[in-house]
C-alpha cells in the first residue's frame, strides 16, 4: 500500500477522517515490520504451534485457517473500535495489527503459567489436568467419540454403558488414579468404544449425563439440520460459480439481522466505490 502511494499519510491527506487498517506479521514497527509472513509463521512465532501436538512429541502446529481467521477477526474488532471513536470525535486513525501478537494473546494462560511456575508448557494432546478420561476414542466405521468425565460418579456410569469389566471400573475408580495412568486408561477405553456406533453411544452417554459428542467431520457439519435451521448457511450468488452456500454470521440479534446477500466480489469490482466514494479520489487509468 505504501509503495503504491496508498499509505495512511497519503490517504489521510485526501480524507482526514479515514480509518486505515493494516495487518502484517510483526506489525508496522521495528526492523521486522516489512517481513513477509503466512499463517503457519504467525502460529510458530506466537508460541501457539509449540502447544499443539501429542504428549512427549514435538510441535505439530496450527492450521492456516486458524491464523488467518483469528487475525482477521481481531482486525475487524479493531476497525469497529476505530469507527466508534470516529463517531464520538470525528477523528480517523491508523490501526496497526500484528498477526504474531494477536495469536500470542490466544495463549495467555500458558504465558501466565510459565511466568508463575518457570515451567515451559509442552504439547499435551487431549490431556486435561483435572479430568480423565478426556479425549477422542475411535468407534465403528472410523468415527470418533469426544469424551470428558468430570468425576467418579460419571466414571461408573460410563463403565456401565460400555459394559466394562468390574476389575477395570475398580482399577480406575478415583480421579487421581485415572489422571496418574491416563495413557493406559485411554488404551483400555479405545478397546471398549471400538465396536460401538458413535451416534447411538453419544445418545446413551447424554442420557446418563456424561459430556460427550461425535467428533464431526466437515461432511457432518454441512449436513447438520440444526445448523441449517439456525441459518448457519446462506445461499448467495457470485459472478463465477452462480448460487452456492456460504457460512453466515455465527450470532443472532433480536432486532437486526446479519445479512449476507452476495458472494465475494470480482477483482476490482468495487474500485470506483472505494477510490471515489470512500477515499474521495477518482481512479486514474493505466
Amino acid at each position: 500500500m505504501e509503495r503504491q502511494g496508498l499509505g495512511y499519510p497519503d490517504l489521510a491527506a485526501i480524507k482526514p477522517d479515514i480509518i486505515s487498517v493494516s495487518i502484517k506479521m510483526w506489525g508496522n514497527d521495528g526492523p521486522l515490520g516489512y517481513q513477509t509472513g503466512y499463517a503457519p509463521c504467525f502460529a510458530a512465532l506466537s508460541g501457539l504451534s509449540a502447544l499443539v501436538g501429542h504428549r512427549g512429541g514435538g510441535p505439530l502446529g496450527a492450521s492456516m485457517r486458524y491464523g488467518d481467521s483469528t487475525v482477521g477477526a481481531a482486525a475487524a474488532f479493531a476497525a469497529l473500535a476505530a469507527l466508534l471513536h470516529r463517531e464520538a470525535t470525528g477523528e480517523g486513525q491508523f490501526v496497526d495489527v500484528s498477526a504474531v501478537e494477536t495469536l500470542s494473546s490466544m495463549i495467555g494462560d500458558s504465558l501466565l503459567e510459565h511466568a508463575l511456575t518457570g515451567v515451559c508448557p509442552q504439547p499435551d494432546g487431549n490431556y486435561h489436568p483435572d479430568m480423565a478420561p478426556h479425549g477422542c476414542y475411535q468407534c465403528a466405521d472410523g468415527s470418533w467419540l469426544s469424551l470428558a468425565v468430570v468425576d467418579d460418579d460419571q466414571w461408573r456410569r460410563l463403565c456401565k454403558i460400555l459394559s466394562a469389566a468390574t476389575s477395570l471400573t475398580n482399577e480406575y475408580a478415583t480421579t487421581s488414579g485415572r489422571l496418574t495412568r491416563a495413557e493406559a486408561l485411554d488404551a483400555e477405553l479405545s478397546l471398549l468404544t471400538a465396536g460401538h456406533d458413535v451416534d447411538d453411544l453419544v445418545r446413551r452417554l447424554h442420557c446418563a449425563g456424561i459430556p460427550a459428542g461425535k467428533s464431526a467431520t466437515a461432511h457432518d457439519v454441512i449436513a447438520d439440520k440444526r445448523l441449517w435451521a439456525r441459518e448457519c448457511y446462506r445461499f448467495v450468488s457470485d459472478h463465477q460459480e452462480g448460487q452456492r452456500p456460504v457460512l453466515g454470521a455465527p450470532w443472532k440479534m433480536s432486532t437486526d439481522e446479519a445479512l449476507i446477500e452476495h458472494g465475494a466480489p470480482d477483482l476490482g469490482e468495487h474500485d470506483a466505490y472505494v477510490f471515489g466514494d470512500v477515499v474521495g479520489r477518482q481512479r486514474t487509468s493505466g
